[in-house]
């Protein structure tokens, strides 16, 4: 199935058919880290905490998303019960938590299909090109003083 172009690009390629249009839906992202909820687990906990601050950093994770975040996080406190107890998971729970991990684009294949993060913007280096330096406010700018100093 081939994947849908973003509305805004089918704007800038005036491709853009009003029969056909669909409002994206578009969630702005969660500010700041938050917090766990209380009926999860310590290592659940630490998970949400940890997965939350990668999210945030990437600025992909929206307030919608904190279902599948608490899931995901309560669904790796389940993996860890069983393996300190010595137990293997069944392939259904390993299979869950790697669904789980990949709606949130924490596997690699997932990974590979999430915009980039946005960069800071970069200062130009050629701003100051034709420009005259800011005079030092101590110098003295009378041409006698810098012939002094030479």
């Amino acid at each position: 199935m081939p994947t849908r172009i973003p509305r805004r690009l089918k704007l800038v390629h005036g491709t853009l058919q009003p029969c056909r249009d669909r409002p994206e839906l578009e969630l702005p992202p969660v500010e700041g880290a938050p917090e766990p909820p209380d009926f999860l687990d310590i290592e659940g906990a630490k998970e949400f905490t940890r997965v939350a601050g990668i999210l945030t950093a990437a600025r992909v994770l929206a307030a919608a998303d904190l279902g599948l975040l608490t899931a995901y996080a309560a669904q790796w406190s389940v993996l860890v019960k069983l393996w300190r107890l010595g137990m293997r998971p069944l392939a259904a729970e390993l299979m869950a938590f790697t669904r789980l991990a990949g709606e949130l684009g924490l596997t690699i294949r997932s990974r590979a299909s999430l915009p980039p993060a946005p960069e800071a913007p970069r200062k130009n280096p050629f701003d100051n090109l034709g420009r005259r330096p800011e005079p030092d406010p101590g110098a003295d700018p009378s041409p006698r003083a810098r012939r002094k100093r030479q």
